[in-house]
C-alpha cells in the first residue's frame, strides 16, 4: 500500500469517527423549547410635557421613554425656540423589535417658530438605540409586514398639493417599502381617500379603509376593503409592469383585487380596524354619525368646548368570514383610536378620555381632556386601566429560542 493510500485511509477513518460522534450528540441532545417573549407595549404620552414614545409591559409596569422630545444636537437660529421631535400614531413591528411612527419636527413655541409642519414616517428599534426616516410623504396610518421587513402606507394627493394652480382631485397611492426606505413599490392608485389599516398575518392582504368625505363629518361614510396584495403583484408581474408610481396598470387594473368586507355595523361609521393575531377577526372602532361627540368639559368657553370634543366610538369585533360583528364596549365618556390586539389575541387595547379634573396628559395651556390606555377582553369583559397616554401597540406572537 502506497503512502498516499495509507493517508487517505486514515483520513476516511477520522471523518467517519467525527460524523458518528456528531450523530450521537444530535440524537442524545434535548430539544430547545421555543418560549414566548414577554409582550412589550409601545404608547405615546406627554406626561413629561413633551410628546414622547414609551415602552412598557402589558400590565403597565417598567415604563421607559424611547423616542421624541428635544433635539439637542441641532441648533435653533431663532431666539427663544427649542427644536422638538414629536411622534404621533405609532406601531410596533410584528416581531417586536422595531417601531414606526408618524413624526413632526418643529420649533417650540410654534408662535415664534412659524415653520412648515410636515410629518414623516420614522422607524427605530424599541430599545431606543437608532432611528431613521422611511418616507416623507405618507399619512399617519400604516402597517408592518408579518416578517417585519416592510411597511405599507398611503400617500394622499391632497396632502401635498397646496398651491393655487395644483390639481385638487383627491386620490390615494397605496405603497410599501423596506424599513430602510428601499424598494418603494406602488401597488394601487385610486380616487378618493384610502388608508392602510393593517397587513394580514399571512402576508397576502392589506386591510384598507375608504373614507367618503362630504360636507361634514356627520355625513361622511367609510367602507372596509381587503386588497389581495399577493394576487395583484403576481398579476402585475405577468403583465410585465414595474413597481413605479403613475403606471396605468396600478391605476386601472389593480383595483380588481379590492374586495369589500361585509359587516352588520350598517348604522355606524368605521374609524379604525385591525386584524387579530390569527387573522380571522377584526377589532373595530366605529361611531354613530348622529351622536358622534361628547362635549369638551375642560375648556373655559363655548369656542373652546367645540374644540377637541370627545369622540364617542364604540368597540366592536368582526368575524371576517361570516360578516357578523358584536359591539363589546360603548362608553359615555368617549373612546378613540388607535387600537391594537394583545399579543395573544385575548385583549384589545384602546384609549379613553380622562375626566375633567384629571390633569394628567395635559400641557400647561391645554384645555382638552387627557387620554388613558385601557384593555378589554375579546368578549367585552374585564376592562382595565393600564396607564395614561394613547396609541398603544403590541407586536404579534414572537417566539425566541
Amino acid at each position: 500500500m502506497s503512502l498516499n493510500e495509507i493517508m487517505n485511509l486514515h483520513m476516511c477513518s477520522f471523518v467517519v469517527a467525527v460524523l458518528l460522534a456528531f450523530q450521537s450528540d444530535v440524537l442524545n441532545a434535548q430539544p430547545v423549547a421555543a418560549t414566548k417573549a414577554e409582550p412589550i407595549v409601545t404608547f405615546l404620552s406627554h406626561r413629561s410635557g413633551d410628546n414622547i414614545l414609551y415602552r412598557m409591559k402589558l400590565d403597565g409596569t417598567e415604563i421607559k421613554p424611547i423616542f421624541g422630545g428635544t433635539i439637542g444636537d441641532v441648533p435653533s437660529f431663532t431666539e427663544g425656540v427649542t427644536l422638538m421631535r414629536q411622534p404621533h400614531w405609532t406601531r410596533q413591528s410584528s416581531d417586536g423589535k422595531y417601531f414606526a411612527s408618524w413624526v413632526y419636527e418643529q420649533g417650540k413655541p410654534y408662535s415664534k417658530w412659524q415653520g412648515t409642519l410636515r410629518p414623516m414616517l420614522w422607524v427605530g428599534d424599541v430599545d431606543g438605540n437608532w432611528t431613521r426616516i422611511v418616507n416623507p410623504d405618507c399619512g399617519e396610518e400604516f402597517a408592518w409586514s408579518p416578517d417585519s421587513r416592510k411597511i405599507a402606507f398611503s400617500i394622499l394627493s391632497s396632502d401635498h398639493n397646496r398651491g393655487f394652480f395644483q390639481p385638487k382631485v383627491k386620490s390615494s397611492q397605496i405603497c410599501m417599502s423596506g424599513i430602510d426606505g428601499s424598494n418603494t413599490d406602488f401597488v394601487l392608485e385610486t380616487r378618493g381617500i384610502w388608508s392602510v389599516q393593517d397587513w394580514s398575518p399571512d402576508g397576502h392582504r392589506l386591510l384598507l379603509l375608504h373614507r367618503q368625505n362630504k360636507l361634514s363629518l356627520q355625513k361622511s361614510t367609510t367602507e372596509l376593503y381587503e386588497f389581495n396584495l399577493a394576487e395583484a403583484i403576481d398579476a402585475r408581474a405577468k403583465a410585465g409592469v414595474g413597481a413605479l408610481a403613475g403606471s396605468e396598470w396600478t391605476a386601472t387594473i389593480a383595483s380588481n383585487y379590492l374586495h369589500k368586507i361585509q359587516h352588520n355595523l350598517t348604522d355606524l361609521v368605521i374609524s379604525v380596524a385591525r386584524y387579530s393575531p390569527e387573522g380571522k377577526a377584526l377589532a373595530i372602532l366605529a361611531y354613530d354619525p348622529k351622536n358622534m361627540f361628547a362635549p369638551n368639559l375642560v375648556a373655559d368657553d363655548e369656542l373652546g368646548r367645540m374644540r377637541m370634543m370627545r369622540l364617542l366610538c364604540k368597540i366592536a369585533t368582526l368575524d371576517i368570514s361570516r360578516g357578523t360583528s358584536e359591539i363589546i364596549a360603548d362608553y359615555s365618556d368617549g373612546t378613540r383610536g388607535p387600537i391594537c390586539w394583545s399579543q395573544d389575541g385575548t385583549e384589545i387595547l384602546f384609549s379613553r378620555y380622562l375626566p375633567k379634573d384629571d390633569d394628567r396628559e395635559k400641557f400647561l395651556a391645554d384645555k382638552e381632556h387627557g387620554l388613558s390606555i385601557w384593555s378589554i377582553g375579546r368578549d367585552g369583559k374585564d376592562a382595565r386601566f393600564i396607564t395614561t397616554g394613547w396609541s398603544p401597540d403590541c407586536s404579534r406572537v414572537i417566539t425566541i429560542r
